[in-house]
């Protein structure tokens, strides 16, 4: 592993100082190409790049900023934003039937009605990877197809960093989806 002679503490320390830095920047509020001057900055940064240089090249050091800090960053944005609803709601919303949770693992919640009939996977991702949520939760149904007496109703809950989707493109998705019985619900991280 990349990372693997950083000691703990300067991990978590530099952890802390890339969040810090992507709040201020407001990461995922920019562009790709901004986003990679970001980068360079954060790898120049003494406190960020310096410090990890010492343990790694600087190659190594920008995958790690990248694929490790900056991944795990947007990934509490889209829990602090999805911890925000209720999934119980959600399906009383979508299904107007009453339902409780039985297991959650792997960024899906798996829910079912009281006599255990229907059950709904509601699963989490980002609009630019809706892809991603659709394929991890036909992968769930997959793993534990015996678990289900009918298809399970699939519910994709996408978060959104920016502002910049319009109507049009939220109706694409909406569509092509509805069109093979998969609900979608929009969640702004800006609201």
């Amino acid at each position: 592993m990349i990372n693997s002679r950083v000691p703990p503490e300067i991990k978590n320390e530099i952890k802390k100082i890339v969040f810090s830095e992507a709040d201020k920047f407001c990461y995922v509020e920019h562009t790709k190409a901004d986003n990679s001057k970001f980068m360079n900055n954060l790898l120049d940064d003494a406190r960020i790049g310096g410090k990890l240089k010492e343990y790694m090249n600087e190659s190594k050091a920008r995958v790690y900023i990248k694929d490790c800090l900056l991944h795990k960053y947007t990934d509490s944005l889209k829990n602090s934003c999805l911890r925000q609803h209720d999934p119980i709601k959600l399906i009383k919303d979508l299904f107007e039937v009453d339902a409780h949770i039985i297991t959650t693992k792997e960024n899906i919640i798996l829910c079912s009605t009281e006599s255990q009939i229907e059950k709904f996977i509601i699963c989490n991702g980002t609009v630019v990877r809706w892809e991603n949520a659709l394929r991890k939760a036909l992968e769930f149904i997959a793993r534990y197809k015996n678990d289900f007496t009918i298809s399970p109703k699939i519910i994709l809950q996408l978060v959104e960093y920016k502002n910049d989707m319009t109507e049009a493109d939220h109706l694409l998705i909406i569509n092509a989806l509805k069109f093979i019985e998969v609900e979608v619900v929009f969640r702004n991280k800006l609201s």
